[in-house]
């Protein structure tokens, strides 16, 4: 058996080996990982997404701001307000500006690595 960590590497390590990728999904991709292992893993996962869309979902600010362009912000798409698609500095910069996360627990973030 493996720890929840260990499967997320597993995970991830099958789709660096991937070939002909060119949309990715990633599923709180991190959220088991200690903080060295998140580094490593980012850092691999930022070569990888290159030239690739991917759509990460995430609870996670660090993710956000290694991993994305923009933020779907979930709560305010079903409240109907405007801005509900952000890049991910105008979304954090909200945040540390005391701006309201949303009551959404889910935040879908969209990222389209420049080549």
């Amino acid at each position: 058996m493996v720890s929840g960590g260990q499967a997320q590497r597993l995970q991830i390590a099958r789709l660096l080996c991937r070939q002909d990728v060119y949309y990715v999904l990633l599923d709180e991709c991190m959220s088991a990982l200690d903080p060295v292992m998140r580094a490593t893993v980012t850092q691999a996962l930022k070569v990888f997404l290159r030239g690739k869309t991917a759509m990460v979902i995430t609870h996670s600010h660090d993710t956000v701001s290694d991993l994305c362009d923009k933020v779907l912000d979930l709560g305010k798409l079903a409240h109907g307000e405007d801005r509900a698609i952000q890049s991910a500095r105008e979304y954090l910069s909200s945040l540390e500006h005391g701006a309201s996360a949303t009551s959404s627990a889910w935040r879908a973030l969209f990222s389209r690595m420049a080549v």
